[in-house]
């Protein structure tokens, strides 16, 4: 009796393989997709809070604004400092003198159809929050 494996067997392995991974790859790629999104979000609230914080010690009034696939901090003469995203974003949030935001957010604009906990950052008065983007307001959670 010998040991070892058929050719047979070899390929249906090789086939079972293949159609496990043809299933898994398109879960996995919107998986990376939402998750990218949802990081750029984040970074962009830390950077709001970052503008906060400089604003309000520095006492001078920020502008954030998110123009593609990058995030400026603006005193009105030039940008103090920048971020940038793996993903496109949009919008513009103005902060006092005093760390006071205007009612306004920062949103995702790209087409993905993947559904990111958090795609869009909105700020009140006094709060910064993370949020979903519905294509006309970006909710608070």
């Amino acid at each position: 009796m010998k040991r070892g494996i058929t050719l047979i067997e070899l390929l249906v392995i090789i086939v079972m393989i293949a159609l496990l991974l043809s299933i898994a790859i398109p879960y996995y790629r919107d998986w990376r997709l939402r998750w990218s999104i949802e990081s750029d979000a984040k970074d962009i609230y830390a950077f709001l809070q970052k503008a906060r914080a400089i604003a309000f010690s520095q006492k001078r009034a920020l502008t954030v604004i998110a123009s593609g696939k990058r995030v400026c901090m603006n005193d009105g003469t030039a940008d103090i400092d920048c971020i940038n995203l793996n993903n496109s974003f949009t919008g513009t949030i103005s902060i006092t003198d005093r760390g006071v935001f205007n009612n306004s957010s920062i949103y995702y604009n790209g087409t993905a159809d993947v559904n990111p906990a958090y795609s869009c950052v909105v700020a009140t008065l006094t709060r910064v929050r993370l949020g979903v983007y519905d294509g006309t307001n970006c909710n608070a959670k």
